[in-house]
């Protein structure tokens, strides 16, 4: 236990070597530790070489901050491994934890720290790997965990391995993932880089994420609570099988993010586009509990096997378009608002370049007090390279429109389109008698019901939701015609 500084290779061309190991009874470890809050520092390697050794379970706990190569002429290293009855070696920092970083000129020197399988870095502030003036950095995960509020990886920084890091990084050096098992983030990674995070896999855990642009070439993956947000060109993913599988959410928003897999990416969660282009390498595989809301452009093949929701809260209805083949499956969802008349365009609709196989359901909504007409028609998929099958069901809105209209879909060789039918009571707006014939049978009880009521959804010809004088021209029409 020391009351101030504890300072490894003070000087120049010194050196020195501290090992903590093993430990007595059932939970007594053997430990360093610095107990001042304001002078509590330990230093290894401030100009000189020094290593720290955590064996077996030996544990080392700083009141302030743990240094690694404070000055451009020192090395350090902090190497943590093996355990004591059941507990790890722990590096326990109540502040900062530098790797050469002293935030001066010259910068600082060359430091290492190594984390292995049932250890644990624990740090209470930030952990700061590099120096912006050029000291390098490096944090080895082979198994272990470092947990720390922030990470900040400098240019000459680097956090390689495979192990868990519980906090939120900032990224402009380099992240380097090797194993199968890759890195788990247990946090935000903020990165604008290109082509400094490579390796096997990065994993997002339970609220962790990644914010920024740039060019990630790993395998990636996230739990359904995690959150990618591009702020710029965006790339992830490798060229392989599972490249990119991810089941949390992914906002799109008005940039390009292009998904890297052999085949489709697989999206299992929320995926948001606001204008922007979501592009596969190898095609885009919405999962079934996936949903792709939004506007845009999707960059090659689209199949989908949840939700497609094409939306836009404007006065223009949502549209995808998809530069390459279009697959609804069976369990495939596509959701159609519908907001106003056809002519207006503010219907949602999808749009592809290729072929179409059309399966699954489409879901019909209305949106600002619209009540669709009989006769209405709203092409909802238009493909340019023909279509084969037909959606196997149709789910009308919900409430029933107030003219109790209701919906079907036919197809041309290209499209899909949903026409708007009369009321289920009636063959024909008009046809009070529901005998299929608009004759002199129906002129007495449309007149009972534009005068005398009640509202009757096959009287309303002009679809206002009301029985009255104002539906008679468009009756005499229908009859006579």
């Amino acid at each position: 236990s020391i009351a101030d500084d504890f300072i490894m290779a003070s000087t120049s061309f010194s050196s020195g070597e501290v090992t903590v190991t093993g430990g007595s009874g059932t939970f007594r470890t053997s430990l360093i530790e610095t107990t001042s809050d304001t002078t509590g520092n330990i230093t290894v390697g401030n100009n000189g070489a020094a290593e720290l050794h955590l064996l077996s379970g030996g544990r080392v706990h700083s009141a302030r901050d743990v240094r690694i190569a404070t000055n451009s002429n020192a090395t350090g290293s902090i190497d943590l491994s093996g355990t004591f009855s059941f507990l790890g070696s722990r590096l326990i920092v109540d502040h900062n934890l530098d790797l050469s970083r002293n935030d001066l000129s010259p910068p600082g020197g060359t430091a290492d720290l190594t984390i292995a399988t049932s250890t644990l870095v624990d740090v209470g502030n930030a952990t700061r790997i590099g120096d912006p003036n050029g000291g390098s950095g490096t944090v080895h995960l082979s198994g272990g965990v470092l947990t720390s509020p922030t990470v900040d990886i400098q240019p000459n920084g680097a956090i390689t391995g495979t192990g868990t890091i519980n906090g939120d990084i900032t990224n402009l050096g380099h992240i380097t993932p090797t194993t199968a098992s890759g890195i788990t983030i247990n946090g935000i990674l903020f990165n604008e880089s290109s082509n400094q995070i490579t390796g096997t896999k990065i994993s997002f855990g339970p609220g962790g994420g990644y914010a920024g642009s740039g060019t990630c070439a790993t395998f990636f993956s996230g739990d359904p609570t995690s959150v990618i947000t591009a702020t710029g060109p965006l790339t992830l993913g490798v060229g392989a099988v599972g490249g990119f599988t991810f089941a949390g959410t992914i906002n799109v928003g008005t940039n390009l993010v292009t998904l890297v897999n052999t085949i489709d990416a697989r999206l299992n969660g929320p995926v948001h586009v606001n204008g922007g282009v979501l592009a596969g390498t190898n095609g885009i595989g919405i999962q079934p509990n996936g949903k792709l809301d939004g506007h845009g452009t999707i960059g090659g093949q689209l199949f989908v096997n949840g939700e497609l929701d094409p939306h836009n809260d404007g006065p223009i209805g949502g549209e995808f378009l998809v530069q390459g083949n279009l697959v609804f499956n069976p369990i495939a969802h596509l959701d159609i608002e519908l907001g106003g008349p056809p002519a207006a365009g503010n219907f949602d609709h999808v749009s592809a370049t290729g072929a179409a196989l059309f399966d699954g359901d489409v879901r019909v909504r209305l949106r600002d007090g619209f009540t669709p007409h009989v006769g209405d028609q709203f092409v909802i998929v238009n493909v340019i390279g023909g279509r084969t099958g037909q959606f196997a069901t149709l789910t009308p809105p919900s409430p029933t429109p107030c003219n109790s209209t209701t919906f079907d879909l036919s197809y041309t060789a290209n499209s899909a389109i949903l026409v708007v039918r009369p009321p289920a009571a009636c063959s024909a707006l008009g046809d009070l008698t529901n005998d299929g014939k608009l004759d002199g049978q129906v002129i007495q009880p449309f007149i009972n019901t534009i005068f005398a009521g009640p509202y009757n959804p096959c009287a309303d010809l002009n679809g206002d939701c009301v029985s009255s004088a104002a539906d008679l021209s468009q009756f005499l029409n229908a009859l006579l015609s």
